[in-house]
């Protein structure tokens, strides 16, 4: 123990030493005893030692030894040096240390058009470890921006995975070129995007939902697909934009959606809500392919919800159609066909 402390002691002496190597022996001893007592003389040494290489050695140590109250000293370091490798393990260090009082700084860093790449991927990868989402914007605004480095856009778009800006990232997919939109795609499969890409379905912004719906079409998250018509409402605006409409439209047809949505509502008889907006998304999405789900919701949903339906089959021109499914159904859904299509005061021949 004497031993131990005598040699400590040696080591605090030789921090002041002529001799790099002697500091660099120093350091090191004190950084494998763990010695904290020796971080005040550790952080007078960083910002005036005059060989980087030490600069770097002393950081590395202060952040082996977890050392906090190096932050304001690395802040203050970051304006003075030179040497673009001190930087970068100063930036480290800021990740390290969980230094949340670095973020203004390092963003503000991450502006320069001229920042070597190097500090860029560090800083990005400092944000990871901070694992604050206030950085997203700024991520996601430097991401937009046609001067930020094309090569490291891709580590901004993992950056922001990392910290989980999924809705941020969706909101702005319809912005990315086609390469980083593939690269996110790729990312997203690993997870399960539900929440987030519904929450996004949910914005006003007629360019966040056709950026959610393109997320959507991409993904084929039919899984999502009543949920959004939970949302419908939320939405049925933008909807009325045509080329959204047809967008919309299409890409039901292709994925086979609408076959979906008749699956849907046979496993979700009570869902009242999800019947109601599959009316509503007839009527502003006219096709052939709802004629089903409506005559299902016709004869098995509540009354209220019959003059509405009835309204979309007219529109489809579909009530023969009705007529046939009535051969085949059960009684009860029978019954309330008949009902339905009394009330109509048409003239049609009604199965008997």
């Amino acid at each position: 123990m004497t031993q131990t402390v005598n040699h400590i002691n040696q080591a605090l002496t030789l921090l002041d030493s002529p001799l790099a190597d002697s500091r660099k022996m120093a350091i090191l001893f004190l950084k494998e005893q763990q010695y904290k007592e020796g971080i005040p003389l550790l952080l007078d040494l960083l910002l005036n030692d005059p060989d980087p290489s030490l600069r770097i050695v002393l950081i590395q140590t202060l952040i082996q030894l977890e050392a906090r109250e190096a932050i304001p000293y690395l802040l203050d370091l970051m304006q003075l040096e030179p040497e673009l490798g001190v930087k970068r393990v100063a930036i480290s260090a800021f990740g390290y240390l969980k230094a949340t009082e670095a973020i203004p700084l390092l963003l503000e860093l991450l502006k320069q058009p001229t920042l070597p790449e190097q500090l860029s991927k560090m800083i990005l990868w400092s944000f990871h470890q901070l694992g604050q989402k206030e950085v997203c914007m700024d991520l996601i605004d430097n991401l937009l921006l046609d001067t930020f480095p094309v090569t490291l856009k891709p580590l901004v778009i993992q950056t922001l995975f990392q910290l989980e800006a999924f809705s941020e990232l969706i909101s702005i997919f319809v912005h990315l070129t086609p390469d980083l939109q593939e690269y996110l795609l790729s990312l997203w499969v690993q997870i399960d995007i539900t929440t987030p890409l519904l929450a996004t379905f949910q914005k006003e912004s007629q360019q966040v939902v056709w950026s959610a719906w393109l997320v959507f079409k991409h993904l084929q998250v039919f899984s999502l697909l009543p949920s959004i018509l939970e949302i419908f409402p939320y939405w049925e605006n933008t909807l009325q934009n045509q080329i959204l409409q047809e967008e919309s439209l299409r890409t039901l047809k292709n994925l086979n959606g609408f076959e979906k949505i008749k699956q849907l509502l046979e496993q979700q008889p009570k869902n009242h809500r999800f019947q109601h907006n599959v009316i509503h998304l007839a009527s502003i999405l006219p096709s052939t392919q709802l004629i089903q789900p409506l005559i299902w919701i016709l004869l098995n949903a509540p009354l209220e919800h019959q003059p509405q339906t009835l309204a979309a089959i007219k529109k489809l021109d579909a009530l023969s159609e009705v007529l046939h499914a009535l051969n085949t159904v059960t009684p009860l859904e029978q019954l309330q066909g008949i009902e339905a299509l009394g009330h109509l005061g048409t003239h049609l021949t009604l199965p008997i």
